[in-house]
């Protein structure tokens, strides 16, 4: 019972401190009908700015190398539509949604946040945790050097946590692999 509230702490306090955080990074706004802006003031280096269609083609993208972002996106070209603005963190990804109209452009007043998992290698156990706030569905998938596959595990529970065990696979690198809803994430992984 203990480890579960203490689970369920962790939880709460990396759900809020993100939150936090996006809320203090991510200004966007409408200027003019057409015009979508987007400020960033905090320490982002590394983090990836991107702009994308609804079928997830990607329009525009940035690797951001200093402090502050300011970025004004003309729209009037566009087809109308439905958009997303990513801001892919270390800790997650945040993503906002921009509808274009015959009327001009709406920026959604909530901000979808999908965390990334953590992983903790202990000799041969890798301890992998992710939080699913939005409870979709939760694919893993473990693949070899040579792309095969070695596990697989689906969940749709708010707290995804699994102990891989390496000790009776050979030697080597593997990729641990996460569907979350529509976002992908990678993390490969060296195994003596």
């Amino acid at each position: 019972m203990k480890k579960v509230s203490r689970t369920l702490i962790l939880v709460l306090l990396l759900v809020t401190s993100f939150n936090i955080y996006a809320a203090k990074d991510w200004d966007v706004k409408v200027s003019e009908e057409q015009h979508l802006v987007v400020e960033l003031d905090s320490n982002l280096t590394g983090a990836v700015v991107s702009l994308q269609d609804l079928k997830g083609n990607i329009l525009y993208k940035e690797v951001l190398s200093n402090d502050r972002f300011s970025k004004q996106f003309d729209f009037e070209l566009l087809p109308e539509g439905t958009y997303y603005l990513k801001l892919d963190k270390k800790e997650g990804v945040l993503r906002t949604e921009v509808k274009k109209s015959a009327y001009g452009i709406t920026v959604s007043d909530k901000t979808d946040i999908v965390f990334k998992p953590v992983f903790k290698v202990e000799g041969d156990l890798v301890k992998v945790f992710l939080h699913n706030n939005r409870n979709v569905k939760t694919s893993m998938e473990v693949t070899d050097a040579y792309g095969e596959v070695v596990g697989v595990s689906s969940d749709r529970r708010q707290v995804f946590k699994r102990t891989l065990d390496f000790s009776e696979v050979p030697a080597g690198e593997y990729t641990v692999s996460f569907m979350v809803g529509e976002e992908i994430f990678s993390k490969k992984l060296y195994i003596d």
